[in-house]
């Protein structure tokens, strides 16, 4: 007596995945969709800042409610911008935001954000606690000088306005180099942040 069941090798191929786009004559047809259109620099740039924003207030609500806290004795009061960058290192392009007094009591840093590379160049930089700063360069370089206190964090975001291109970064605290980041490409980002100490 045989058994009914084929053997392993003579069991017909399993059907493939159903095409849902397949014709009638069981020919592939092309999708509706083309595929997404590329995003351009400004837009990835704003999805980023957006998303670092988010991040930012996340951790300073955390901070705040007392579930993330740092080894400091007593918090120092935050940083607020004593000034924007002067009109003759903007690059010809406006200062978005504002200003105020550098805290009392605290020890304050001097905080530059430098930008060079091919321009017109967005970039977006502040200092923990204080108002984010949106300059719209029109050629670089491109420079700005904040005052920040001990132990909060500075960042820097910079991206293209217009196609590829090289960008450079550039953030010193106190005169010395603490951060430094360049980006090229279709959409170059460049990203410098560093922390106050002292």
């Amino acid at each position: 007596m045989s058994d009914p069941t084929p053997s392993p090798s003579r069991r017909p191929p399993a059907e493939g995945p159903r095409d849902d786009w397949a014709d009638l004559r069981g020919s592939a047809t092309e999708h509706p969709f083309t595929g997404p259109a590329r995003p351009s620099a400004r837009r990835v740039l704003r999805g980023l800042v957006a998303g670092l924003a988010a991040a930012v207030a996340a951790v300073t609500f955390l901070h705040r409610q007392g579930v993330w806290t740092t080894p400091a004795a007593a918090p120092a009061p935050g940083p607020t911008i004593t000034a924007g960058p002067r009109p003759d290192q903007t690059g010809g392009g406006p200062v978005l935001g504002g200003g105020g007094a550098a805290p009392s009591g605290s020890a304050a840093h001097t905080v530059v954000f430098e930008l060079t590379g091919e321009g017109p160049a967005s970039v977006l930089y502040w200092v923990e606690g204080g108002t984010p700063q949106n300059v719209e360069t029109r050629r670089l370089p491109w420079r700005a000088e904040l005052s920040a206190a001990a132990g909060v964090g500075a960042t820097m975001l910079a991206s293209r306005e217009r196609g590829g291109g090289t960008i450079r970064c550039r953030l010193l605290v106190d005169g010395v180099e603490r951060a430094r980041d360049t980006a090229g490409g279709a959409v170059p980002v460049a990203d410098c942040s560093a922390r106050m100490t002292g």
